[in-house]
């Protein structure tokens, strides 16, 4: 397909050297407006393009300010029409409230006579092809920079965090993030500590080379041999869904379990079988990340900017002539369309991982997630190191406390009489548990202190016991504290 921002307009796959041209002709004029324009890395052996995809920052032209007197390039008010005049767009698309847009410009006269490769069908105006254009305006140079590393190469860093997922590390659109093990499947946002948004601090943690990443990668096989040399790659890591927090053995080779608890023959149709099972893991993550077609880029400030495409095809073969039907594995309706959308996902999935299932581990890969904790600790410095502990204790309590009360309420109601009763029980737990105030019953001294220590499940079996003789005092408490009123 081409682009697919614009259902009622034309917009067929350009021909590569459509899009160089067209690319560099817009690159042009935005330059004029915008200190940083980039427009990715693209995947390799592409031969055509949907659309074309530019990140922008550092506004040169003074657009509309957010207020009078506001200053702050962060504040910057975009206008769809200033953009669409810059680069003389037809139609326009802000993508909701953030500083985003798909345009489409008519296809230039120049590059008019080169054959398309028109895709879509139904148009109201098919005499009148277009090009369309995402842009995506960044607010500080550091996310110019991360945006730039995020999107390069096509679905480079989803093969990455396929394999930084189970050390809970993980790459996405706000930075790269370690996990708090113990919520980092069930609780994404409070189960994860941002540790950088600077690509080179993680291509130097992965310990993949920064230099080449920002170079075009000649064939899938040559990025996914790039890939591979994270420290955390394992091959043989294969595992089933219900695996993903498993850790590796001291060879740094887990040993494969089938659902039935029996053994798995490793023979290639169970390899790619268990392998495309890993890949189920991440696809609900990947699903929220911007699709591969979109923004695959690399910064100026980083590697300069060229305007040339590998334009390098990979082996000659495809996935899909390599691979198993997707009909013989076991597989959800919504993994076969992700894995028959990303082409070169499906290559790592279902060709590449099973071929390469004897290599030996990285270096890294028979690490723990402690271990790799400690060393992001000690990689990232003292402030994420502290920012880590704290956040890492805030959620437990957070999530401790919630599954606590929600437990403690519905085991009350199954042996309260009324509803009062679950009311005074749960109004004096708490006040026993948070409170300052002296206690004289020692269980309950134990049980505050069991609580601070985040012994939640001491302080349920307390709790559980006592709690209608908790009860009693808070109803005592009550009448006192009325009487002194």
């Amino acid at each position: 397909m081409g682009g697919n921002a614009f259902r009622d307009l034309e917009t067929p796959r350009m021909p590569l050297h459509v899009y160089l041209a067209v690319r560099e002709r817009l690159q042009n004029l935005l330059k004029q407006h915008f200190t940083y324009v980039a427009t990715p890395l693209e995947a390799p052996g592409k031969k055509d393009h949907g659309d074309i995809d530019i990140l922008l920052c550092g506004p040169i032209t003074k657009f509309r300010p957010a207020t009078d007197d506001s200053t702050n390039i962060e504040a910057l008010n975009y206008k769809t029409e200033d953009i669409a005049a810059i680069i003389g767009a037809e139609h326009s698309r802000r993508i909701g409230t953030l500083d985003q847009w798909n345009f489409a410009i008519i296809w230039p006269e120049e590059v008019s006579d080169h054959p398309a490769t028109p895709d879509q069908l139904g148009n109201t105006d098919a005499s009148i092809r277009y090009i369309q254009v995402d842009i995506h305006i960044l607010p500080t140079l550091q996310s110019f920079n991360w945006m730039s590393f995020m999107h390069a190469h096509g679905d480079l860093n989803m093969i990455i965090t396929l394999t930084c997922r189970p050390k809970c590390l993980q790459i996405s659109e706000k930075g790269f993030f370690v996990g708090i093990p113990e919520l980092f499947k069930t609780h994404p946002k409070l189960g994860r500590v941002l540790a950088t948004s600077d690509p080179d601090q993680v291509l130097r943690f992965l310990d993949l080379e920064t230099e080449r990443f920002w170079q075009h990668f000649a064939s899938w096989d040559d990025l996914m041999d790039f890939a591979a040399t994270c420290r955390f790659h394992n091959p043989a890591f294969i595992s089933n869904r219900r695996d993903d927090n498993s850790e590796p053995t001291s060879s740094g080779v887990a040993t494969p379990v089938s659902e039935s608890k029996g053994s798995v023959s490793l023979t290639m149709p169970n390899v790619t079988a268990l392998v495309r099972n890993m890949a189920a893991v991440v696809f609900d993550q990947i699903g929220r990340m911007l699709p591969a077609s979109k923004i695959q880029a690399t910064a100026p400030e980083i590697n300069a900017l060229t305007n040339t495409s590998s334009g390098i095809n990979s082996s000659g073969t495809t996935s899909a002539e390599n691979s198993a039907p997707t009909d013989a594995l076991n597989l959800k309706p919504s993994d076969r369309k992700r894995l028959k959308t990303r082409p070169m996902y499906d290559h790592w999935i279902s060709v590449y991982l099973p071929t390469h299932i004897d290599d030996p581990p990285r270096a890294s890969a028979h690490l723990t997630k402690a271990d790799v904790i400690a060393e992001a600790k000690d990689f990232f410095g003292p402030d994420f190191a502290a920012r880590y502990d704290a956040q890492r204790i805030s959620a437990l309590k957070t999530t401790g406390e919630q599954k606590l009360w929600e437990a403690l309420r519905k085991h009350i109601q199954s042996e309260a009489n009324e509803s009062s009763e679950v009311t005074v029980a749960m109004k004096g737990i708490k006040r026993e548990l948070i409170g300052d105030d002296d206690m004289e019953d020692q269980a309950a001294t134990q049980a505050r202190a069991a609580f601070k220590e985040l012994q939640f499940e001491d302080v349920l079996n307390w709790a559980k016991a006592e709690w209608k003789a908790v009860e009693a005092r808070q109803r005592a408490y009550d009448k006192t504290k009325a009487e002194t009123l």
